[in-house]
């Protein structure tokens, strides 16, 4: 992982998820850009008045980035760059700029400085996970950056894409030193399919998998439950891992479980990061 994109608003929220950004940086060597977008409006002939407003606001942004990028000298060993970027939308200027410099993940924070309950769990992050093309690595407020992480989970559908998304979390959890556990959730209230059915696809998964990728603390499990998302929420719950991957194909509840509306019971949850990996193909990882 050579390239970490940090996109940044200032904000208590976005700052944690710098020091989760430089801590993995210090593991992988990679390098961190340290982004802000600056959202401005099209104008066909701004006056000069615009242009210098403009100006100013972008001197200032840099400003905060310098300020803000001496905790990453303080940590001392990371590389790193300050971009400021005039977008006139932040969810493309984030997947334009993760693009251009060729990242490997972008890491982003909960709320923004703002107050909007969307800066990154609402339309930026979820447009974000629509965009780009590298992994979006979400930290929710109040996440523990004492707590080391040494059980993933990576929920699947055995699909192509799945592939290449758990090499990716294997990278992850060989730096980290963790264990990687496969899930998939058999929907006992919705699905057509019977259970032993879905029992027969892990076994078939988990042979292709193990040929394609060797890493020894990887597991597989099935999973039963009313829905995916309840039951994904049981399992976070009971502590079984400290951080979850999911694929862009849940992206629907990606958005819900981190919507700002929270129920008490989703507090857990809410202090678990969470890895959306872009989907590519619907295809499935072999002919059932």
């Amino acid at each position: 992982m050579k390239k970490i994109l940090v996109p940044t608003d200032f904000s208590p929220n976005a700052e944690t998820a710098l020091y989760f950004a430089m801590g993995m940086a210090k593991q992988h060597g990679s390098m961190l850009i340290l982004l802000n977008v600056i959202e401005t409006p099209s104008y066909d002939d701004p006056s000069e008045e615009i242009l210098n407003e403009v100006k100013i606001e972008k001197f200032a942004a840099g400003e905060r980035l310098k300020l803000l990028s001496q905790q990453i000298d303080y940590a001392g060993d990371i590389k790193y760059e300050c971009l400021v970027e005039l977008e006139e939308n932040a969810v493309k200027g984030i997947a334009n700029i993760s693009k251009k410099t060729e990242a490997d993940l972008i890491v982003m924070g909960t709320k923004g400085e703002k107050g909007a309950a969307d800066f990154v769990f609402g339309t930026i992050t979820s447009g974000v996970i629509e965009d780009a093309q590298c992994p979006v690595l979400a930290v929710p407020e109040g996440t523990r950056l004492d707590r080391p992480i040494k059980k993933m989970t990576y929920a699947t559908d055995f699909l192509q894409s799945d592939l290449g998304a758990i090499k990716t979390a294997v990278v992850l959890a060989t730096a980290w030193n963790a264990s990687l556990n496969i899930v998939h959730v058999y929907e006992e209230g919705v699905s057509v399919v019977e259970p032993e059915q879905d029992v027969e696809k892990l076994g078939k998964f988990i042979k292709l998998a193990t040929q394609k990728i060797n890493y020894e603390r990887m597991s597989f499990e099935l999973l039963t439950g009313d829905d995916v998302e309840s039951r994904l929420l049981e399992y976070t719950n009971s502590s079984k891992t400290d951080i979850l991957l999911l694929s862009t194909k849940h992206r629907n509840y990606f958005g819900r479980l981190l919507n700002t509306s929270l129920t008490q019971n989703l507090a857990r949850l809410a202090s678990v990061p969470l890895i959306a990996f872009h989907h590519h193909k619907e295809k499935p990882a072999f002919k059932v």
